[in-house]
This record gives C-alpha cells, sequence and structure tokens, in this order.
C-alpha cells in the first residue's frame, strides 16, 4: 500500500519510483485536483490510474460551471469503455470558450454520468442529524455620496457595452426604474435588518434553474480566442478521425488488404485537406463584430476595458460595505447576548484588511478581540494551526477568511455564524465556504447571512446579483 500526495507524488513518478502497471487498484481523494489536463501533476498521475484495473475517485467538490474540468477524470475511467473520446464530448458538452454548451446537454451529461461512473451521496442523506443551514440577506444602504457617484458612473459604462455584461447592467437599470415607479423602496431593510426570503435555501437544482436563466442576451469572445478554438476545433476533428481509422483497423483486420500502415497514413491524407479547407473558411469568417457559436467577435482592448469597469465595481462593492460591517461586528462582539463565534469571509486582502483594522482585532497579549485570518497568503502550516485554535481556543471569537482560499479543507465547525462581506462571481465557491462550518461535528442551525449593498454591483436578492448572474450553470459532481 502506497499513500502519495498530490505534491510527491509527480516526482516519484518522474524518478521512476512509481510507474504504471505497479497497483492494481488506486483510490483518489479530492480528485477535483486532477481538473486541468495540461497540468504537470494530471499528466503524471493519469497514466498511471489508467493503468489500474480498479479506479476509484473521491470529490465533494463540485465541478464549477466547466465540463471540461470533468475529463481527465473522466478518462482515468475509461478503460471500462467509457468516456474514451474526448472530441465527442467536448462537441457535445463544452461550449468553444470552455462553459456548458446548452442546458439540455448539460441534463444529458448528467444523465450519463449518473448511469455510468457516477454515484452522487448527498449531505442531507448521509448526515441526517445535521441541522439545516438558513440563509438570510441584510441590505445596506450607502450614505458614501462620493462613492455613489462612482457607482452611477462606472454602471453607466457597464451599460453602454453591448455584450452580456451590457445586458445585465441594461435589465438591472429597468428593474430599478420599474420598482422605484411602483414605490418598490417598502421592503428595504436598513443595514444589519434581514430579508427572510432565502431561509434553508438548500436546492442545488433551484440555484441551477436561477443561473440557467441568466444565459440570455448576446455573449462575447475576443478575436484572437475565436481563432485559437478554431484551430483547436480542427485538430480535434484530426483526431476524431485518427481515432474512428484506429476503431477500423481493430474491429476489421481482415478488411484490409495491403500494409495496414500504408492503409492508415493513406486514409489520414485523404481526410486532412477537408479539414484544412473548413479550418480556412472559419478563420476566413473570423471578424471584429461577426459572430462564433452564438458568440459575437471583439476586440481584445474592448473586453479587456470591460472586464477593468467589471472589477473596479466589484472592488467599489465591498470597500461600500466596510463600515457598517465593522459597525456590526462591533456591535456583535460588545452585545450581552453575544455568544459563540463568527466566520466573516471576503474575496479582497484590502477589505480582509479593513474589516480586521476597523474592529480592532488583534491577538496581542490582553486582548479581548482575539482572531484567526486565512488569506491566500496563510501557508499551509499556519492554516492548520489557524484552524486548530479556531476551533479549541474559547477567547477565539473571529475569524477573517478569504473566500476562495479558506473556503475548502478547512473545518471551523466551532462557529454557526457565517457573514459574506462580498460576494463571489461562483456560487458554489460561496456554498463551499458556508460548509466550512456547516458540515460534520456541528450540532447548531448555522446562519448564513449575506451582506447586499443597495445601488452596487450586489444589489437585489442574492439569487438574482450580478456576480451570480455571470454564472451560467453549476454541476455539483461528487465522485465515489
Amino acid at each position: 500500500v502506497v499513500i502519495c500526495s498530490y505534491g510527491l507524488a509527480p516526482n516519484l513518478i518522474a524518478s521512476g519510483v512509481i510507474q504504471p502497471g505497479m497497483f492494481k487498484c488506486a483510490i483518489v481523494d479530492e480528485s477535483h485536483m486532477l481538473k486541468n489536463k495540461n497540468t504537470k501533476r494530471t499528466k503524471a498521475i493519469l497514466p498511471l490510474l489508467m493503468a489500474t484495473t480498479r479506479c476509484i475517485l473521491l470529490s465533494g467538490t463540485p465541478a464549477l460551471s466547466r465540463p471540461m474540468e470533468l475529463w481527465p477524470q473522466l478518462s482515468a475511467l475509461s478503460q471500462k469503455g467509457w468516456w474514451d473520446d474526448e472530441a465527442e464530448y467536448v462537441r457535445k458538452y463544452v461550449r468553444s470558450d470552455g462553459e456548458t454548451a446548452d442546458g439540455g446537454s448539460l441534463a444529458e451529461l448528467h444523465t450519463l454520468l449518473t448511469s455510468t461512473v457516477m454515484i452522487r451521496r448527498m449531505k442531507v442523506d448521509m448526515l441526517k442529524n445535521l441541522p439545516k443551514k438558513e440563509r438570510h440577506n441584510a441590505k445596506i444602504r450607502i450614505k458614501d455620496e462620493e462613492l455613489k457617484r462612482e457607482f452611477a458612473k462606472s454602471m453607466q459604462l457597464l451599460r453602454e457595452g453591448k455584450g452580456t455584461l451590457g445586458e445585465l447592467a441594461r435589465q438591472h437599470k429597468k428593474e430599478e426604474d420599474e420598482r422605484k415607479s411602483a414605490g418598490g423602496q417598502n421592503g428595504e431593510e436598513e443595514a444589519g435588518g434581514h430579508d427572510n426570503n432565502m431561509t434553508n435555501g438548500n436546492s442545488a437544482a433551484d440555484r441551477s434553474n436561477t443561473l440557467s436563466e441568466s444565459r440570455t442576451g448576446e455573449g462575447t469572445i475576443d478575436l484572437e480566442t475565436a481563432r485559437a478554438a478554431a484551430n483547436q476545433q480542427a485538430q480535434q476533428e484530426f483526431e476524431q478521425v485518427l481515432h474512428h481509422c484506429q476503431q477500423y483497423i481493430t474491429s476489421n483486420p481482415g478488411a484490409i488488404q495491403g500494409d495496414v500502415n500504408q492503409f492508415f497514413n493513406g486514409y489520414l491524407q485523404s481526410k486532412r485537406p477537408e479539414i484544412e479547407q473548413r479550418l480556412r473558411d472559419r478563420l476566413s469568417q473570423l471578424t471584429v463584430g461577426g459572430m462564433y457559436n452564438g458568440l459575437r467577435i471583439i476586440d481584445q482592448s474592448e473586453e479587456s476595458t470591460r472586464k477593468t469597469i467589471l472589477n473596479h465595481l466589484y472592488t467599489l462593492t465591498g470597500k461600500a460595505k466596510v463600515p457598517i460591517i465593522v459597525k456590526m461586528l462591533n456591535a456583535w462582539l460588545d452585545g450581552p447576548s453575544s455568544r459563540g463565534k463568527l466566520c466573516i469571509f471576503a474575496h479582497h486582502i484590502d477589505i480582509l484588511d479593513a474589516i480586521s483594522e476597523g474592529a480592532g482585532l488583534s491577538n496581542a497579549s490582553g486582548s479581548r478581540r482575539r482572531f484567526i485570518r486565512i488569506d491566500g497568503s496563510t501557508n499551509p502550516k499556519v492554516r492548520q494551526e489557524e484552524m486548530m485554535k479556531f476551533q479549541s481556543d474559547p477567547t477565539v471569537r473571529v475569524a477573517i477568511l478569504g473566500i476562495t482560499a479558506a473556503g475548502v479543507a478547512v473545518t471551523l465547525t466551532a462557529a454557526s455564524t457565517v457573514w459574506f462581506a462580498e460576494l463571489f462571481w461562483t456560487p458554489a465557491i460561496m456554498i463551499q465556504a458556508e460548509d466550512r462550518c456547516h458540515r460534520i461535528g456541528q450540532q447548531a442551525t448555522v446562519k448564513c447571512l449575506y451582506l447586499i449593498a443597495k445601488g452596487t454591483l450586489d444589489e437585489g436578492k442574492r439569487s438574482s446579483s450580478y456576480l451570480l448572474k455571470m454564472v451560467f450553470v453549476i454541476l455539483c459532481v461528487e465522485f465515489l
């Protein structure tokens, strides 16, 4: 029996200590670590897995909107005759930009997965005694006039765009105007108020349906990416011809007259001009303003400008909420009825800094506001120490956490209250963050509070925020 980490495995394989064929069985925990077929780790480990007679992949992490990230894991199981044609898989389930092809393809892919290689175990079925999560919105009104003007200016620039972002911005403006004309201020609460429209929201199907509806409007792709995708499509077509020819020769050995290699090469050469002509035709049609696979082609500068505006809005959104979050945190720490521990998630480092500094969090001797922090700069050893400190030390009551850095491989069940100071682009990432507290060992109901700032990028209900609308679908896949 050999137990090996993902970091060590490539070196052992490269040195020949571990070789394909050495093992009859492989169990791969956290198999989503092999999602990128181009990484050194995946290239080294996949041949080892494919050479086994039994391979079990385990993952509790969803496949975040990109079916292409499932392919390396599926190819490790291809010795059973399933999932052995990458070109066909890409054609049916993957768009040129790597996202899901369409809703029908997603449903078909899910059906194929569950009928061939995937056994899914839901937390609600396995941990029946685990209390449910509650999700709430707290709507915040921004009072800083300068920030309001900056938001209005940036949102106007976004509305002038021609792609999906522009469409979403214009739709948001239309809905906002309709609310105002209908007296839509009613029902909005001041900072700290809760909108309970999302209690016990645990339905992945509901989330997927909401997000799938957002895939309206015109998507975009820059010219160079479109050209690269066209070239890749031609390569895939050629590989598919190669695969079919190999299958024919294997299945019909007596049908080949003369040298097999000569037949093989002749067949490939006869197909090459046809594929190359199709590629030339595709490339000649790729111009700025034209279309590629339903996406409007733009130049790179236009795309960069739009992303810059969006990122600026994202940063402003977090910045706008810091003062009220600090005020809430102070009240939570000082309140006579305040008990337990609290996890606060944000995305930007400066937002994490502002919250901890604004609330006077400190681990100095004698401090009554001790805390832990895990972000992208936290090394693995310190990460583990911080986690254990939070779990075992009653004087450490607050965890300041990066959504992506602390969203996986962390257990923080000592807390049952979670605040999201910032939203993230992918809903599944935030669900993963919630589950740092909502997991085995948790005895209390986990209450997740999403802080939504009025007039900003994440205005409105969490399920209809701009950040969440940027994601088209979620496919939660767990191998067992």
